[in-house]
């Protein structure tokens, strides 16, 4: 019986048929760390109905923040038409 051992190194892994190198982890776990900093920073977005339901100055600063940004995408849309 002959058994082959391969000592070889390489800063990769394989599953599936998809090669994973050490530079690709790396930038994976940049992403990841951008995503959790986005993901903060877009709480105020998803709002939370039980604290509203608590604190109607949240909810109101909310219902503004929707107004403002409404109000902004609607003005964008005039200066693109006046521009072209």
């Amino acid at each position: 019986m002959n058994s082959t051992w391969d000592t070889s190194y390489n800063d990769c892994i394989t599953m599936g048929g998809q090669t994973i190198t050490e530079s690709k982890l790396k930038a994976l776990d940049g992403l990841q760390d951008w995503q959790e900093e986005v993901n903060k920073k877009l709480a105020i977005l998803q709002p939370n109905p039980a604290l509203e339901d608590r604190w109607e100055e949240l909810k109101s600063l909310r219902e503004q923040y929707i107004a403002l940004e409404k109000d902004l995408l609607d003005k964008e849309k005039v200066w693109d038409i006046i521009k072209s």
